[in-house]
């Protein structure tokens, strides 16, 4: 059996800004049907890493593929098929679920089905809710939904529950120490 390539990569991964080294040789990777979970403290390159990724930055070094494509050259059709869900989704919060996801599938040629994804998720116990009054877990469901909605990629048979996937965490730890002018350090 043949393993497919991974939908993400970075190999080698190096990002600088002045004198500082935000990311020293980034190695990681993920599986399509996953979700995968960037952790660390703060300064780890959490953030570059990401931004990498999805073709907002570039690396000075380093290898980056995202299914298939370099992000950062890559056009509005592989754009299209990538998402990010962030740690704090900015999801309107005077609006229903439902709603919210009804507008947003209009952004995309060919939007999952939102009745059915509805179903799926879970959210018709909250439809009728405004986001501001969701919990946490419920806000992310929602916010889950979103980036996503170009190439729905439903988990395998060995998920939990429907709608669920299997989790991969990846850990960063600080590349190098931070050098901050001392007028800007918090301490």
């Amino acid at each position: 059996m043949t393993v497919p390539p991974p939908a993400v990569l970075m190999d080698g991964v190096v990002r600088r800004f002045g004198a500082v080294e935000a990311l020293r040789g980034l190695t990681w990777s993920a599986r399509s049907g996953e979700v995968t979970c960037v952790l660390g403290p703060n300064g780890a390159g959490k953030t570059t890493g990401v931004e990498i990724a999805v073709g907002l930055r570039r690396p000075d070094a380093g290898t980056v593929r995202v299914l298939g494509a370099d992000p950062w050259g890559a056009g509005a059709a592989h754009r299209a098929r990538v998402g990010v869900m962030l740690q704090d989704g900015g999801l309107p919060q005077s609006v229903r679920p439902v709603a919210l996801l009804q507008h947003l599938a209009r952004f995309w040629e060919r939007p999952a089905d939102v009745p059915a994804l509805v179903r799926r998720l879970g959210i018709e116990d909250f439809a009728r809710t405004t986001v501001r009054r969701l919990s946490g877990g419920q806000r992310q469901r929602v916010a889950w939904r979103v980036p996503s909605w170009a190439v729905p990629r439903w988990p395998s048979s060995t998920s939990r529950r429907p709608g669920w996937t299997r989790t991969r965490v990846v850990r960063c730890t600080r590349s190098s120490p931070r050098r901050r002018p001392a007028a800007a350090r918090p301490w």
